[in-house]
């Protein structure tokens, strides 16, 4: 078995058809303003299209659906919420011994 078609250059060879003739295997394309417009008319740009970036409405709900932060947020609340309870002075001192231990 002959291991000859395993090199680049023979495998390039028997790869371009013969009406190509603008490609060198060494140099490569040739860099001819009339071959690069060629090849622009026949291929396209060369360019990937960028995808268009998310939006704030979007991010800001991707965030949302985070349990940490669904977490953090009912925390911030329950928070918030106790801050506007002032107990009397006598059950001040139990209720904070039980809240503290629970916690």
């Amino acid at each position: 078995m002959s291991l000859d078609h395993l090199t680049t250059s023979n495998f390039c060879l028997k790869m371009i058809k013969p009406k190509v003739t603008l490609v060198n295997l060494i140099p490569g394309l040739l860099g001819d303003v009339e071959d690069i417009e060629l090849r622009i008319e026949k291929y396209g740009v060369n360019v990937i299209p960028q995808k268009p970036p998310p939006s704030f409405l979007q991010l800001a709900w991707e965030a949302i659906q985070d349990p940490l932060l669904i977490v953090l947020c009912c925390a911030a609340a329950l928070t918030i919420g106790l801050s506007f309870y002032h107990p009397p002075p006598d059950e001040a001192q139990g209720r904070l011994t039980l809240s503290t231990v629970t916690a």
